[in-house]
């Protein structure tokens, strides 16, 4: 992985600590999907809308 500004850490953390808030189904105390794919979607996300051109 690459290097990355701390701010888009932070706010994929948010992200990834709300969604998890709203699992659709629990395995005991833990959601039904893994945290880490949530924040590489969410990075992924942004590294997308930096290399599309951008719309008028």
């Amino acid at each position: 992985m690459s290097e990355r500004p701390i701010e888009e850490l932070v706010a994929g953390e948010k992200v990834r600590a709300e969604l998890i808030k709203r699992a659709d189904s629990w395995n005991h105390d833990a959601p039904m999907f893994y945290g880490w794919v949530i924040m590489e979607a969410f990075l992924a996300g942004i590294d997308y809308a930096r290399n599309v051109p951008k719309r008028r």
